[in-house]
This record gives C-alpha cells, structure tokens and sequence, in this order.
C-alpha cells in the first residue's frame, strides 16, 4: 500500500529536493519533514497544521494537493475536512496557497488556541514572578542591535537589559524557540495572537520556523525578522 510518506518523498525527489531543501523552502521544521515521510503522524502536532504542512510541501514541488491531502485523512483517521475552495491558480503564485492555509487556520486553530493559551498561561503563573517589574522599554540613548552573525556580538559588559515581545499574527501560527542568556526561555507554538514577552534580557537567541506569521516588538518598534526565521537581539549604548 503507497502511504502518504510514499507519495511525498516520491514528489519531492521528483523535483530534485532533499529533506532539507523542502525544510527551508517551506519553514517547516526539518523533524517535521521527516516525521511525515515516515508517516509518524503521532510526532507531528494537530491535523490543521498537518493539512498546512501538506499544502506547503506540495506546493514547492508543484503538484495537485488534493489526493496528498485525501490520503493523510485515510491513514490518520480523521474524517473532518477543513473546507477548502481551490480557485484556479498557478502553483508559481503564492498567494492563493496562502489564502488556502488562512482559511484553515480559522477553523482548526479556534480549539487548539484556547486549549494552548490556557496550558501557557499556567506555565506564566507558575515560572515568573507576578510581583516582577512590568515591561520597559529601553532606556533613553540605547540603541537595540539586530543580528544573526555570533561574530558581530557585543561584549557583555557593553550590553543592557531590555523588553521584547513575540506575538502570532491574527489567523496564524508558527513554532518559535527563544533562548534568553543561553537558557532555553520558550520553545512551542504561538497561535492566532498569542504572545510571549520578555524582560530583563541581555541577549535573546530565537529560531522561528514561520517568520511571515510573527510580529517581534521591542518598546514601540517592530523588529526585522530574517527570512530564514534566526536572529539574535542585543541592546548597548552608542
């Protein structure tokens, strides 16, 4: 019997892809790749952002979605269809499978948001101080320094504390993994809105596999996210 596994690895070396490529063409995480080509459905998360991984990967290699699609709800046993209007497009354009994945996001992330925003918010409760400062901007004078090359760091007697917040855009989502001062602060899912905040920070390494559904902020600015999602933030004064 062709598996799901089957067909995509077929589609994939069809187009020339390694398990890699597909990682970085798509934003998905490369155990991600892995688990749905060996169709360990048990180590993915939950079937809307299976579907999205789906339409994603097809999409890179330019095929029909739909019987890709069809055979993950066979051997997933999850008989629920998303709706999903396909109008004519070209698979060289991206907005229509974007369309697609938003119109997704809505229905499936409307369960597994409150179930998610609950479980972290009780984590919130239980690691941080509720008597702690509220977040600050940085002080005046200091300029907050964006960088994915370690070799560009600022020495750590330079640099100061600062804010930062990560927030999902409505409708999205996206894994993200921030490590604040070599600890390992938040590494999940931010769903539809949902946020992470951070104070007291000298330098924040952070991973996120969808940078175009994430907003990070520090004080009242917006900070660039790279398109390969990696960046790391440091604050010091001029």
């Amino acid at each position: 019997m062709t598996t799901l596994g089957d067909m995509l690895i077929e589609a994939r070396k069809k187009s020339g892809l390694s398990a890699h490529d597909m990682a970085q063409r798509t934003h998905i995480m490369l155990a991600a790749i892995y688990s749905l080509e060996d169709d360990n459905h048990s180590a993915l998360p939950a079937a809307g952002y299976v579907r999205g991984y789906i339409l994603s990967y097809c999409k890179v290699c330019d095929v029909d979605p739909t019987p890709f699609l069809e055979q993950y709800e066979v051997q997933s046993g999850n008989s629920r269809r998303d709706a999903i209007s396909r109008p004519s497009y070209s698979y060289a354009t991206n907005a229509a499978p974007r369309k697609i994945e938003h119109e997704m996001n809505w229905r499936v992330v409307a369960i597994a948001a409150v179930v998610i925003v609950v479980i972290a918010g009780a984590i919130l409760l239980l690691t941080r101080d509720n008597d702690g400062p509220s977040l600050n901007p940085l002080p005046a004078g200091v300029e907050t320094t964006v960088t994915a090359n370690p070799s560009e760091y600022v020495p750590e007697e330079q640099r100061i504390p600062f804010s930062f917040t990560i927030e999902a855009r409505e409708g999205h989502a996206s894994d993200v993994r921030v490590v604040i001062d070599g600890n390992v602060a938040f590494d999940g899912a931010l769903i539809d809105g949902s946020e992470e905040a951070f104070d007291g920070v000298l330098e924040a390494e952070i991973q996120i596999a969808r940078p175009e559904n994430v907003i990070i902020t520090q004080g009242e600015d917006n900070v660039v996210i790279p398109d390969d999602g990696e960046l790391t933030l440091i604050a010091f004064e001029e």
